[in-house]
């Protein structure tokens, strides 16, 4: 049985923006918890994915911060869809 490697893209170390831009949304956990956490976690992982398999360039920057918004957007829709399932937890 061979050795299996991992592919040598997924080894890159990259600059410390490169973790700012693509981990920005992991800010989610303090204004939506663990639920806020879930998601910038998912906006992290895929940005540091898509900048590590296509190395750092203006546009692959752009994309991770559009995975974020993405994923700002999806907790706030969550939020609302949760809202509007259970009013009576979202009640004050």
């Amino acid at each position: 049985m061979p050795d299996q490697e991992k592919p040598p893209a997924l080894d890159i170390k990259l600059p410390w923006y490169a973790h700012a831009i693509a981990g920005w949304p992991i800010a989610l956990v303090a204004l939506g918890g663990l639920l806020g956490g879930i998601y910038g976690a998912l906006a992290y992982s895929v940005s540091m994915t898509i900048l590590k398999k296509k190395g750092c360039s203006a546009v692959t920057y752009a994309v991770a911060i559009v995975i974020g918004l993405v994923a700002v957007v999806a907790y706030f829709v969550t939020i609302q869809a949760l809202a509007a399932a259970f009013p009576n937890i979202f009640r004050q």
